[in-house]
């Protein structure tokens, strides 16, 4: 893997980052401890409720769901904002997902009691607040620190060319 060099605003000069040296999401312990191995998701068993898995979202279901907000928006047809914010953590697999299998789970949440929906509206805070990326790396002293790891621009600044104009003929 190729090295990136940056200046950090601590005592250290430079720091060649590698990928295990960045942690970009950090999940709650609270949650964590309702992840099931075998099924892959988070399992949640509410008292005298109905079992509720919950997936990380996934690139697939969450690139279907901006595709299917835009043609909404495009034909200016109507949909259900609220579900949107559930939908990635509800929704396993973005294969064999159409308008009529979308509209189907719109359809069951509307049967969602409250503690379903607090349950939700929970673990989607903690998703929000554990995407937090961050640079571990070890000081002059020989201790291990941590920084934020922020990019003007965003992450995918990254991958910018410096000088575009130069890729022209």
């Amino acid at each position: 893997m190729e090295k990136i060099n940056f200046k950090l605003k601590f005592p250290i000069k430079r720091v060649d980052v590698k990928k295990d040296m960045v942690s970009y999401i950090s999940l709650d312990p609270q949650l964590m401890k309702y992840y099931d191995e075998t099924e892959r998701c988070f399992v949640l068993k509410p008292k005298g409720g109905k079992v509720l898995k919950l997936d990380i979202p996934s690139i697939g279901v969450t690139q279907w769901l901006k595709n299917y907000i835009f043609r909404k928006q495009r034909l200016q047809e109507v949909f259900d904002e609220d579900y949107l914010s559930f939908a990635p953590f509800i929704i396993r697999n973005w294969r064999g997902l159409s308008d009529d299998v979308y509209n189907k789970f719109v359809e069951d949440s509307n049967r969602w009691d409250v503690t379903t929906i607090s349950l939700l509206v929970h673990v989607k805070k903690l998703f929000a607040d554990t995407i937090n990326p961050v640079i571990k790396y070890v000081d002059e002293g020989g201790t291990e620190q941590t920084a934020p790891l922020n990019f003007q621009g965003g992450i995918k600044s990254l991958f910018l060319i410096s000088d575009p104009f130069g890729q022209l003929e």
